[in-house]
């Protein structure tokens, strides 16, 4: 059996998103969120390793909030793919965080996987 590899817990998130790769468009819907990557069905999809801006679309207040970050695609399903978050403003930031703590009901538990992460980055650039 394969050791899990996830830092982060996901949650299931339902809402909809659009991924663009320079000229391209794919809107499809978040199946799963958290505050390192998503899964996103859709019919269309890009390569493995294509760099991505994904916005996430929340419902709720209007005009709509979208959350926009710049990822990778890391894994394509029949389904649709998995994009691995690697930046986005304080403001994005913020708003996972509350999104996954939210659907998780632990906003502890978010807060130390978010802190482990950032530790272990910042260990990893020390000379």
């Amino acid at each position: 059996m394969e050791k899990e590899k996830r830092r982060f817990t996901r949650v299931n998130f339902k809402t909809t998103a659009e991924v663009v790769k320079g000229s391209i468009l794919i809107s499809g819907e978040v199946k799963d969120i958290s505050m390192k990557g998503a899964f996103v069905i859709s019919k269309e999809k890009l390569p493995v390793n294509q760099r991505v801006e994904i916005s996430i679309f929340l419902s709720g207040p209007e005009p709509p909030l979208k959350v926009t970050i710049t990822g990778r695609v890391i894994r394509i399903t029949p389904e649709g793919m998995a994009i691995d978050f690697e930046g986005m403003d304080i403001d994005s930031f913020n708003t996972l965080r509350e999104i996954v703590a939210y659907n998780l009901g632990d906003e502890e538990r978010v807060r130390k996987e978010v802190l482990e992460y950032l530790q272990t980055r910042l260990a990893s650039k020390s000379p």
